[in-house]
Protein backbone atom coordinates (compact mmCIF):
# COMPACT_ATOMS: atom_id res chain seq x y z
CA UNK A 1 0.00 0.00 0.00
CA UNK A 2 2.49 2.46 -0.36
CA UNK A 3 1.32 4.88 -3.11
CA UNK A 4 -1.72 5.09 -1.02
CA UNK A 5 -3.73 7.55 0.87
CA UNK A 6 -2.74 7.40 4.46
CA UNK A 7 -5.18 5.86 6.59
CA UNK A 8 -7.08 8.90 8.11
CA UNK A 9 -8.14 9.50 11.54
CA UNK A 10 -12.09 7.64 12.42
CA UNK A 11 -11.44 5.36 9.57
CA UNK A 12 -12.18 1.31 10.62
CA UNK A 13 -10.31 -1.13 8.53
CA UNK A 14 -12.09 -4.01 7.29
CA UNK A 15 -9.86 -6.27 5.10
CA UNK A 16 -6.56 -5.16 3.13
CA UNK A 17 -4.27 -6.81 0.41
CA UNK A 18 -1.80 -5.62 -1.72
CA UNK A 19 -3.54 -3.61 -4.07
CA UNK A 20 -5.98 -1.93 -2.07
CA UNK A 21 -7.53 -1.31 2.27
CA UNK A 22 -11.47 -1.41 2.61
CA UNK A 23 -12.62 0.85 5.15
CA UNK A 24 -15.88 2.20 7.28
CA UNK A 25 -16.59 5.70 9.05
CA UNK A 26 -20.33 6.12 9.72
CA UNK A 27 -22.49 6.18 6.55
CA UNK A 28 -19.32 5.87 4.30
CA UNK A 29 -17.60 2.55 3.16
CA UNK A 30 -14.90 2.96 0.43
CA UNK A 31 -12.34 0.87 -1.22
CA UNK A 32 -8.63 2.76 -1.39
CA UNK A 33 -6.49 1.40 -4.33
CA UNK A 34 -3.11 1.28 -4.26
CA UNK A 35 -1.11 1.78 -7.96
CA UNK A 36 -2.97 1.46 -11.30
CA UNK A 37 -6.10 -0.64 -11.70
CA UNK A 38 -8.54 -1.09 -14.35
CA UNK A 39 -11.61 -0.26 -13.44
CA UNK A 40 -15.60 -0.41 -14.30
CA UNK A 41 -18.66 1.51 -12.38
CA UNK A 42 -22.01 2.59 -12.77
CA UNK A 43 -20.96 5.47 -10.75
CA UNK A 44 -22.66 8.80 -11.90
CA UNK A 45 -19.49 10.48 -12.27
CA UNK A 46 -16.10 8.90 -13.28
CA UNK A 47 -18.39 5.92 -14.53
CA UNK A 48 -18.11 3.45 -17.03
CA UNK A 49 -14.48 1.98 -17.74
CA UNK A 50 -11.53 3.66 -16.01
CA UNK A 51 -7.73 4.25 -15.10
CA UNK A 52 -6.62 5.71 -12.49
CA UNK A 53 -9.46 5.47 -10.09
CA UNK A 54 -7.98 5.56 -6.04
CA UNK A 55 -11.23 5.17 -4.69
CA UNK A 56 -13.91 2.96 -5.13
CA UNK A 57 -16.82 4.54 -2.45
CA UNK A 58 -20.41 3.16 -1.47
CA UNK A 59 -22.39 5.12 1.03
CA UNK A 60 -25.74 5.87 3.25
CA UNK A 61 -27.34 8.08 0.61
CA UNK A 62 -30.96 8.48 2.47
CA UNK A 63 -32.36 6.99 5.46
CA UNK A 64 -34.60 4.18 5.03
CA UNK A 65 -37.58 6.54 5.66
CA UNK A 66 -38.11 10.21 5.34
CA UNK A 67 -34.63 10.52 3.94
CA UNK A 68 -35.34 14.42 3.17
CA UNK A 69 -31.90 15.82 3.88
CA UNK A 70 -30.34 13.99 1.83
CA UNK A 71 -32.66 14.07 -0.93
CA UNK A 72 -32.83 18.26 -0.63
CA UNK A 73 -29.29 18.10 -1.24
CA UNK A 74 -29.01 15.78 -4.10
CA UNK A 75 -32.58 17.53 -5.49
CA UNK A 76 -30.35 21.03 -5.37
CA UNK A 77 -26.62 20.00 -6.34
CA UNK A 78 -27.76 17.68 -8.64
CA UNK A 79 -26.47 14.09 -9.43
CA UNK A 80 -22.73 15.38 -10.00
CA UNK A 81 -22.49 18.06 -7.73
CA UNK A 82 -23.90 15.10 -5.16
CA UNK A 83 -20.68 13.57 -6.26
CA UNK A 84 -18.41 15.95 -5.47
CA UNK A 85 -20.22 17.05 -2.16
CA UNK A 86 -19.76 13.07 -0.94
CA UNK A 87 -16.21 12.69 -2.05
CA UNK A 88 -15.44 16.07 -0.03
CA UNK A 89 -16.90 14.56 3.26
CA UNK A 90 -14.29 11.99 3.12
CA UNK A 91 -11.64 13.88 1.96
CA UNK A 92 -10.98 12.24 -1.60
CA UNK A 93 -10.52 13.91 -4.77
CA UNK A 94 -13.91 13.48 -6.81
CA UNK A 95 -12.16 13.12 -9.94
CA UNK A 96 -10.34 9.90 -8.41
CA UNK A 97 -13.66 8.28 -7.21
CA UNK A 98 -16.73 6.20 -7.95
CA UNK A 99 -19.45 6.50 -5.62
CA UNK A 100 -22.47 4.34 -5.02
CA UNK A 101 -25.57 5.38 -2.97
CA UNK A 102 -28.30 3.19 -0.79
CA UNK A 103 -30.13 3.40 1.45
CA UNK A 104 -28.64 0.94 3.54
CA UNK A 105 -26.83 0.78 6.47
CA UNK A 106 -22.94 0.53 5.90
CA UNK A 107 -22.68 -1.13 9.40
CA UNK A 108 -24.42 -4.04 7.40
CA UNK A 109 -22.08 -4.24 4.93
CA UNK A 110 -20.99 -8.12 4.09
CA UNK A 111 -17.07 -8.55 3.19
CA UNK A 112 -16.30 -11.67 1.72
CA UNK A 113 -12.84 -13.04 0.08
CA UNK A 114 -11.95 -16.13 -2.08
CA UNK A 115 -8.35 -16.82 -3.17
CA UNK A 116 -6.72 -19.63 -5.81
CA UNK A 117 -3.19 -19.94 -5.71
CA UNK A 118 -2.26 -16.38 -5.11
CA UNK A 119 -5.31 -14.41 -7.22
CA UNK A 120 -7.86 -12.75 -4.36
CA UNK A 121 -11.03 -11.48 -5.00
CA UNK A 122 -12.88 -9.58 -2.45
CA UNK A 123 -16.24 -8.01 -2.54
CA UNK A 124 -17.89 -5.37 -0.34
CA UNK A 125 -21.45 -5.65 -0.47
CA UNK A 126 -24.69 -4.22 1.02
CA UNK A 127 -28.53 -5.33 0.47
CA UNK A 128 -32.23 -4.18 0.48
CA UNK A 129 -34.92 -6.01 -0.97
CA UNK A 130 -37.78 -5.61 0.54
CA UNK A 131 -39.22 -2.59 -0.91
CA UNK A 132 -38.69 -3.45 -4.90
CA UNK A 133 -36.92 -6.86 -5.60
CA UNK A 134 -37.46 -7.44 -8.88
CA UNK A 135 -37.33 -10.02 -11.75
CA UNK A 136 -35.54 -8.35 -14.94
CA UNK A 137 -38.58 -7.80 -17.37
CA UNK A 138 -40.61 -7.13 -14.68
CA UNK A 139 -42.80 -3.71 -14.83
CA UNK A 140 -40.78 -0.80 -14.97
CA UNK A 141 -40.85 1.91 -11.87
CA UNK A 142 -39.79 4.37 -14.01
CA UNK A 143 -39.58 5.87 -17.38
CA UNK A 144 -37.12 8.53 -19.34
CA UNK A 145 -37.68 10.52 -22.17
CA UNK A 146 -35.51 13.63 -23.21
CA UNK A 147 -33.96 13.69 -20.00
CA UNK A 148 -36.74 13.91 -17.89
CA UNK A 149 -38.10 10.63 -15.85
CA UNK A 150 -41.46 9.55 -14.63
CA UNK A 151 -42.62 8.13 -11.80
CA UNK A 152 -44.53 4.79 -12.91
CA UNK A 153 -44.79 2.87 -9.70
CA UNK A 154 -43.56 3.19 -5.85
CA UNK A 155 -39.58 1.88 -5.38
CA UNK A 156 -37.51 1.18 -2.81
CA UNK A 157 -33.94 -0.78 -2.24
CA UNK A 158 -30.89 -1.54 -3.61
CA UNK A 159 -28.01 -4.15 -3.79
CA UNK A 160 -24.39 -2.53 -4.58
CA UNK A 161 -20.79 -4.30 -4.54
CA UNK A 162 -17.65 -3.43 -4.83
CA UNK A 163 -15.48 -6.22 -6.12
CA UNK A 164 -12.00 -6.15 -6.16
CA UNK A 165 -9.23 -8.51 -8.36
CA UNK A 166 -5.30 -8.53 -7.59
CA UNK A 167 -4.44 -9.44 -10.41
CA UNK A 168 -4.58 -7.88 -14.32
CA UNK A 169 -7.36 -8.22 -16.04
CA UNK A 170 -8.11 -7.61 -20.06
CA UNK A 171 -10.91 -5.19 -20.59
CA UNK A 172 -12.98 -7.79 -22.05
CA UNK A 173 -12.16 -10.04 -18.97
CA UNK A 174 -13.52 -6.85 -16.69
CA UNK A 175 -16.80 -7.37 -18.62
CA UNK A 176 -17.68 -10.78 -18.78
CA UNK A 177 -16.32 -10.88 -14.51
CA UNK A 178 -19.89 -7.74 -14.22
CA UNK A 179 -22.03 -10.97 -15.79
CA UNK A 180 -20.30 -13.21 -13.37
CA UNK A 181 -21.15 -11.07 -10.42
CA UNK A 182 -24.39 -10.44 -11.84
CA UNK A 183 -25.56 -14.11 -12.17
CA UNK A 184 -24.34 -14.81 -8.42
CA UNK A 185 -26.37 -12.07 -7.54
CA UNK A 186 -29.30 -13.44 -8.89
CA UNK A 187 -28.37 -17.06 -7.85
CA UNK A 188 -28.11 -16.03 -3.80
CA UNK A 189 -31.51 -14.26 -4.22
CA UNK A 190 -33.28 -17.57 -5.67
CA UNK A 191 -31.34 -19.90 -3.02
CA UNK A 192 -32.82 -17.18 -0.12
CA UNK A 193 -36.19 -17.42 -2.01
CA UNK A 194 -36.38 -13.56 -2.42
CA UNK A 195 -39.78 -12.70 -4.62
CA UNK A 196 -40.23 -9.91 -7.12
CA UNK A 197 -42.69 -7.30 -5.91
CA UNK A 198 -43.97 -6.99 -9.25
CA UNK A 199 -44.43 -10.68 -10.29
CA UNK A 200 -44.68 -14.07 -9.88
CA UNK A 201 -41.05 -14.56 -10.27
CA UNK A 202 -38.20 -14.63 -8.09
CA UNK A 203 -35.87 -11.59 -7.66
CA UNK A 204 -33.30 -11.19 -10.05
CA UNK A 205 -32.00 -7.65 -8.39
CA UNK A 206 -33.53 -4.64 -7.65
CA UNK A 207 -34.11 -1.80 -9.96
CA UNK A 208 -30.91 0.61 -8.20
CA UNK A 209 -28.56 -2.36 -8.06
CA UNK A 210 -24.65 -0.50 -8.43
CA UNK A 211 -21.36 -1.52 -8.59
CA UNK A 212 -18.03 -0.75 -8.84
CA UNK A 213 -15.26 -3.40 -10.22
CA UNK A 214 -11.07 -2.72 -9.86
CA UNK A 215 -8.49 -4.89 -11.17
CA UNK A 216 -4.84 -4.38 -10.05
CA UNK A 217 -2.47 -4.12 -12.65
CA UNK A 218 -0.55 -6.62 -11.71
CA UNK A 219 1.05 -9.37 -13.71
CA UNK A 220 0.12 -10.61 -16.79
CA UNK A 221 -3.84 -9.66 -17.97
CA UNK A 222 -6.01 -12.80 -17.57
CA UNK A 223 -8.38 -13.05 -20.16
CA UNK A 224 -11.43 -14.90 -18.80
CA UNK A 225 -13.68 -14.34 -16.04
CA UNK A 226 -16.28 -16.91 -16.79
CA UNK A 227 -17.65 -19.92 -13.98
CA UNK A 228 -15.12 -22.70 -16.22
CA UNK A 229 -12.26 -21.08 -14.79
CA UNK A 230 -11.58 -20.67 -11.38
CA UNK A 231 -11.41 -16.61 -11.40
CA UNK A 232 -14.75 -17.01 -12.66
CA UNK A 233 -15.34 -19.54 -9.68
CA UNK A 234 -13.75 -16.90 -7.42
CA UNK A 235 -16.27 -13.88 -7.94
CA UNK A 236 -18.99 -16.03 -8.31
CA UNK A 237 -18.13 -17.11 -5.14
Amino acid sequence: MSDAAPEPLGWERLAEGDAFRLERRGRFLRAALAGEHLSLSTSVKNGGQRRGLRYLVNHQSCEGKDHRERHEVLSRLGQEGYHDSVCREIGVEPEEAAVMGTAANMNYAAVVAAEDCGVLVTAALTAGVQGHAACAGDPAARREAEGKWEKVAPMGGTINTILLINRAVTEAGLARAVVTMTEAKSAALARLAVGSRYSQDLATGTGTDQYSVAAAWVGRPMTSTGPHVKLGELIGR
